[in-house]
């Protein structure tokens, strides 16, 4: 019993031995090549490959294409982060003006982690040149950098609207509140309408259809018209305006959900020294743009006498501002710069800003200036098509820029629609209108526009015009 035990034993020790000499030979790795593999792996540069759309297009691309970038090697997903919001952040940027502004996005990976997905938010502009911009903080595994930021060529995405295919049209709403001289903006898949004349809350739509009020709990600040409202950062900020006591304010306000607001302690950098602040005003434009937040002009009020302002203000967090002093060339050829006013329109067209009309000392104007700094400001015309005007809304779509609305030098309201490809050039149309019969209660001044889905269910943009009522331009 004990010898076959013994037996039993050695064949066991025999038979692990076999298989342990049979898996020896099957297994051909050597330890110096697979050293020598990982070292040419470490020192094979990190590079971009390709970026392209879902699609495979690089022109009329959809506007809910996706976009895949290829890298030589795998990329740590640590470090391959993007913008959530609206600022150029993250080491993958999307942009549609040259990376003054950029897209919100998500990005995600191949098991590999060769291959990202660039997914954006909410659908990309109509007629626009995006551009991706890989930045040298992408790292490989063996914490080696991008050899290069790579940008990659344009983009260019489908139009909406050739052949006449685009119209405007009421929106049917729920909930929506009548207001003017309000502020909004996109932001997080979502269009925000902030206080207002007629109004003193904030609303919130998925859609731009149905409405949800927004509260702010024991602290409110917009009790408020002629307020100046943009995303920057990833956050909502409201800057400035009238209160509801009529008494004009220069503060700072900002929210990271529209919902919870803080008020922000300003430092100033005056442009003749000093520590001065942007003084109290309303009716002032404010925008994003080139990594920065920017104020330009407004109006003040004292002692019943009404001051038009034509300073302008920057800040690359929101809290901390520059006053800037800005060289000008009028249409003249002279360096007279824009005078003051209120009530004029700011926005981001052509990688530029484009300041267009407000009300002056002199009355109502209707001058084009266009900036693509901030500071650096040129005439563009001083007869447009258009008559002079106040309080109307400016948007980039479709590739022209857009004049809305406004309130003109004879107190008459506008329904007027005008557009350029170059700010020089204009072409009119007239929103406002079913079936060529004016609507009573289209609001003309103390308009906002943004561009949107033009339904829940719509991949597609429209532009949205706020005011007494919503109106829609889009197929």
């Amino acid at each position: 019993m004990a010898l076959a035990s013994h037996f039993t034993f050695g064949r066991l020790v025999l038979i692990l031995f076999a298989g342990w000499a049979a898996l020896s030979a099957c297994d051909s790795s050597n330890p110096a090549e697979e050293e020598s593999a990982i070292a040419t792996l470490a020192n094979k540069q990190l590079t971009v490959d390709n970026i392209s759309t879902i699609s495979g297009k690089s022109s009329s691309v959809p506007l809910t294409d996706n976009f895949t970038i290829t890298f030589s090697k795998a990329v740590q997903s640590i470090t391959a982060t993007t913008s959530s919001g609206g600022s150029c952040s993250g080491s993958v940027q999307l942009s549609g003006d040259n990376f003054s502004n950029c897209e919100a996005a998500t990005l995600t990976y191949n098991s590999g982690r060769t291959t990202y997905t660039l997914t954006p938010q909410v659908p990309l502009k109509t007629k626009t040149n995006y551009k991706i911009l890989v930045s040298t903080s992408v790292k490989d595994d063996f914490e080696k950098a991008l050899s290069s930021s790579y940008t990659s060529s344009a983009f260019v995405t489908q139009s909406l609207c050739d052949n006449g295919s685009c119209s405007w049209s009421a929106v049917s709403t729920s909930n929506w509140s009548i207001r003017s001289y309000h502020g909004s903006t996109a932001w997080q898949s979502t269009l925000w309408a902030l206080g207002g004349r007629d109004d003193k809350h904030v609303q919130a739509s998925s859609s731009g259809s149905s409405w949800t009020d927004k509260t702010q709990g024991a602290v409110n600040p917009f009790k408020r018209s002629g307020l100046g409202v943009a995303t920057f950062n990833n956050k909502l900020w409201v800057l400035g305006g009238q209160n509801a006591s009529g008494q004009l304010v220069s503060d700072a306000w900002s929210s990271s959900n529209g919902t919870s607001w803080s008020q922000k302690t300003l430092t100033c950098t005056a442009s003749g020294g000093g520590s001065t602040c942007w003084s109290v005003r309303y009716r002032h434009a404010v925008v994003s743009f080139g990594g920065k937040l920017w104020i330009y002009g407004g109006e003040s009020v004292s002692g019943g006498s009404v001051s038009y302002l034509n300073d302008v203000w920057s800040s690359s967090n929101g809290t901390t501002w520059t006053q800037q002093s800005p060289t000008c060339t009028d249409c003249s050829s002279n360096s007279t710069c824009w005078s003051g006013r209120s009530g004029h329109a700011v926005a981001v067209f052509n990688n530029a800003l484009w300041l267009t009309g407000g009300s002056s000392s002199s009355g109502a104007t209707k001058e084009v200036w266009t900036s693509s700094n901030g500071t650096n400001w040129t005439c563009k015309t001083i007869g447009p098509a258009w008559t002079v005007r106040s309080g109307h809304a400016s948007i980039e779509y479709e590739g022209a820029l857009w004049v809305l609305g406004g309130q003109n030098g004879s107190s008459i309201n506008s329904l007027e629609a005008w557009q350029s490809t170059d700010g020089s050039t204009w072409t009119s149309g007239v929103y406002g209108r079913t079936d060529g019969v004016i609507v009573n209660n289209a609001s003309a001044s103390g308009l906002s526009a943004e561009t949107f889905k033009c339904s829940a269910s719509s991949s597609n943009n429209c532009i949205l015009l706020l005011g007494s009522k919503v109106w829609k331009y889009g197929p």
